[in-house]
């Protein structure tokens, strides 16, 4: 992946940037419409994936006797938000139908602890599991809490979901009245409420705890369908993505993505063999339907191929592998992970050139894999070798002896290789697939100083051993912070400032409680900080310094007494006529004319505008703030130093548009390209890509400003674009430069190819002065030779190029060969023959 550098008067930026297309290089691209395909074997299992029976799971709860009316719930793994809950029947039996996959399975009761099932269920196609049962303790400490909306209204017979130790063990359902009560073991919780029509919500909180209050947004809905390019054949079984939303399209293409937050929304949809995306992105505000939207699915590549241990015909096991590809010179990425047989299918990939990434848990990837070029057809049987790499084994003890169960094992073996593990109740611990070479080990547990670093050297022939032995016991700072009149604050930030080696921080729970452990021996100054910080300033401290002694294994207790923060501010937010306008997010931050408006740091979102557009804040510091208006993918209105007890009237002014239309010079198809709009002084800036548009783009809801547009990162593509209020610029033209393709093979001396060896092109000078100075930027395109030493890049722009060298051998960032300069002239794609790469100096 490319890296930007900043430097005053020089800057490179070392970003890579360039969407490929067709320019004459080594993977064409398939036309715009819609032909029959091939049945290849990859698109005949892809097929019959779709086409997957689904599987049943059934049992009881118990808990001396049968438990009705309890919710057993399931979460697969691969898609966390897809939770489906059963209830049990009069003798504690239930039954949930599931789609194959790998699912936590839990259950609670009222007045029953929740449990899951302490290994995940792999479920198959068509199977039928029984006897997934569920015993169910009595709760150590009981959960109270409700869910409302922005608006103050009662979420009912909505799901509030539990998490202890990040694992999901209960559910339950809010009342009429919007309230839960749910019993659960341990001391920390993290509460996620989820509802129909609602954004989900969540919070962290120790337990026991009562007045727990989750607030949930209206959802917005995006609903549009699927079709074939050329055709406008309607696509089933499509798999649309929303910004970390996926979802599946009906038999008739149609789809409704549920549950969004407001903002910038650009669909895509992969199908077997396809890929598409919306033409343009679209707004959505609080609460709102938008329908419509078509989605062309252009045909394009079935990438197949196997993770399997090197030397043998075993595949990586289901759900324990993935591959990404990185496509060079884009930020465009593919993924997939194993199914059976280690297989990995990924189903719509885009002509280009793409890097391999991929991991298999338990075992070692290699430095690096061949470039993937990818074109019209489909690639099959790419097979992906791992080792199973070394073995550490070792076990945790304290300094008296004593074995520790539950310690955190950190294994790191440089360049981003390592694993964590946690030991067993007898102390052990073991990792596999490691790197061959040294490694450094280290064990944390609550309760202790950590122990001493552990050099260890792993080897692939035979079992690395090691035993670490924690430090001394360390002490801990527990308390309350609470205000004048003994109420307990919850969300203080409460800080150590202190000489000795470590310090710590916590953030109070609803009872006001904090805990910060793993402190050595030594004093230590308690305060309470305002998260109200000036920018250039000090902290503000609310509470403190409170002087506290802290000893070995002693907790020290300290009352943190506060005068809360209780200014108050209200206002109306309208548009340009004076009506009001609801649901718009109000930010706040501290301002001062002592510093740059763009600078300041907004605590986000404060309040939301009510049906009247009216909003109030509390608990603001008393002084001057700036008030922020805000509609993101849109515009917003600020308000500074505004005074506490102040009411004011911010107005959303109208919003414009820019459009266009870039073209390429040489009357070459604008197939993909990725288009940029910025405007730094407001600090606006939006990314889309353009897919099969033929370079038509259009921005809307922009505010009043001077806009950059740039095509692919080439900052000489550029055009200034003024814009003012409630303006429509249309009919604005960008020019690509040439594109060329750069292939060859990397040699030494003697002539013997170069295999893994990484390739780095800087090209798309351009100049910019700012603030004084002079910036020059570069784009850097990357590659990779493959077994036979050769290289193919695509996309780069430029009279002249020079391309440094250096092998992935020593690890993902070797040192770099520069290699003399290769002028940019003739066909798109130019055949440079054998570089001869000279030896490191």
């Amino acid at each position: 992946m490319s890296k930007r550098v900043l430097a005053i008067a020089v800057v490179i930026a070392l970003v890579g940037a360039i969407v490929w297309r067709c320019r004459g290089g080594e993977a064409p691209p398939p036309p715009d419409a819609a032909v029959a395909r091939p049945l290849t074997k990859a698109r005949i299992k892809l097929r019959d994936l779709q086409r997957q029976q689904p599987g049943t799971v059934t049992g009881t709860v118990t808990s001396n006797g049968p438990v009705a009316g309890a919710l057993v719930c399931s979460r697969p793994s691969d898609d966390v938000d897809d939770v489906r809950c059963a209830t049990t029947d009069a003798k504690g039996g239930y039954e949930l139908e599931l789609r194959p996959a790998s699912y936590q399975l839990w259950a609670t009761a009222l007045g029953f602890a929740g449990t899951a099932l302490p290994d995940k269920l792999a479920l198959r196609a068509g199977e039928i599991k029984h006897g997934l049962d569920f015993v169910l303790p009595l709760g150590t400490a009981e959960l109270v809490g409700r869910v409302r909306d922005t608006h103050g209204k009662a979420v009912t017979n909505g799901l509030v979901h539990v998490r202890v130790d990040g694992d999901p063990t209960a559910t339950t359902r809010t009342d009429l009245a919007g309230g839960f009560r749910v019993w659960v073991t341990g001391s920390d919780a993290t509460v996620e409420a989820t509802a129909e029509g609602y954004v989900d919500a969540s919070l962290t909180t120790a337990v026991p705890a009562t007045g727990v209050e989750l607030v949930l947004l209206p959802e917005a809905t995006l609903a549009g369908i699927v079709v074939e390019a050329g055709s406008r054949t309607p696509i089933a079984d499509a798999k649309i993505f929303l910004d970390g939303t996926r979802l599946t399209s009906n038999d008739d293409g149609t789809f409704r993505a549920r549950k969004l937050r407001p903002g910038r929304y650009k669909p895509t949809a992969s199908s077997i063999g396809g890929y598409g995306e919306a033409k343009e992105s679209v707004l959505l505000r609080v609460g709102s339907h938008v329908d419509g939207v078509v989605i062309e699915v252009h045909p394009v590549a079935v990438v197949a191929g196997r993770i399997v241990l090197e030397g043998t015909d075993q595949g990586c096991p289901e759900g324990d592998g993935n591959v990404m590809l990185e496509r060079r010179g884009s930020r465009e990425l593919a993924f997939g992970k194993t199914i059976l047989e280690g297989d990995v299918l990924i189903e719509g990939v885009v002509p280009g050139v793409y890097a391999v990434r991929l991991d298999c848990a338990g075992y070692l990837a290699k430095a690096s894999y061949p470039d993937l070029v990818v074109g019209g057809t489909d690639l099959e049987d790419v097979v992906w070798p791992v080792t199973s790499g070394g073995k550490l084994a070792g076990r945790v003890r304290t300094r008296s002896g004593e074995l520790v169960a539950d310690a955190s094992i950190t294994i790191n073996a440089g360049f981003g290789h390592g694993a964590r593990v946690r030991t067993g109740a007898d102390g052990t611990f073991e990792a596999v697939g490691l790197p061959a070479g040294e490694v450094t080990v280290e064990a944390i547990q609550l309760g202790y100083a950590k122990s001493a670093e552990t050099k260890a050297t792993i080897s692939l022939t035979s079992v690395t051993r090691v035993e670490l032995v924690l430090g001394d016991k360390t002490g801990s700072i527990v308390g309350t912070v609470t205000d004048r009149a003994g109420t307990p604050v919850a969300d203080a930030r409460v800080e150590l400032r202190t000489t000795a080696e470590t310090g710590g921080n916590d953030t109070s729970d609803l009872h006001g409680a904090f805990e910060i452990s793993g402190l050595d021996p030594g004093s230590y100054d308690v305060v309470v900080e305002s998260k109200w910080q000036l920018s250039g300033t000090m902290d503000r401290m609310l509470a403190g310094p409170v002087h506290v002694r802290v000893e070995r294994g002693v907790a020290a207790r300290v009352q943190l007494q506060i005068e809360r923060e209780a200014s108050t501010i209200t206002g109306v937010v309208v548009d340009e006529r004076g009506a009001p306008v609801a649901d718009v997010a109000i930010d706040v931050a501290l301002t001062s004319s002592e510093i740059e408006p763009q600078r300041r740091t907004f605590e986000r979102t404060l309040a939301w505008t009510s049906p009247t557009g009216t909003f109030e804040i509390t608990g603001l510091p008393a002084q001057p703030v700036a008030v922020r208006a805000r509609i993101d993918g849109a515009n917003e209105a600020v308000a500074d130093n505004v005074q506490p007890g102040q009411q004011v009237r911010l107005v959303l002014e109208p919003t414009g548009l820019i459009a266009g239309v870039v073209g390429d010079p040489s009357g070459a198809s604008v197939d993909d390209i990725t288009l940029e709009i910025e405007d730094r002084a407001q600090g606006i800036s939006r990314r889309e890509r353009l897919f099969h548009t033929g370079g038509a783009f259009t921005f809307r809801e922009l505010p009043a400003g001077t806009y950059r547009v740039t095509a692919d990162e080439d900052r000489q593509t550029s055009v200034i674009v003024t814009l003012a209020r409630g303006e429509r610029k249309e009919g604005i033209q960008l020019a690509l430069r040439p594109r060329h393709a750069v292939k060859g093979r990397l040699v030494d001396a003697k002539g013997k190819p170069l295999p893994n060896y990484k390739l780095e092109v800087p090209h798309k000078e351009a100049i910019d002065r700012e603030g004084g100075r002079t910036i020059m930027t570069y784009e850097v395109e990357s590659s990779a030779t493959d077994a036979r030493g050769e290289f193919l890049i695509q996309g780069i722009v430029g009279a002249e190029v020079t391309i440094s060298v250096g092998s992935l051998a020593a690890g993902p960032d070797p040192k770099m060969i520069e290699l003399p300069t290769i002028p940019l002239v003739g066909p798109p794609t130019i055949d440079v023959g054998d570089l001869v790469v000279p030896p490191p100096p």
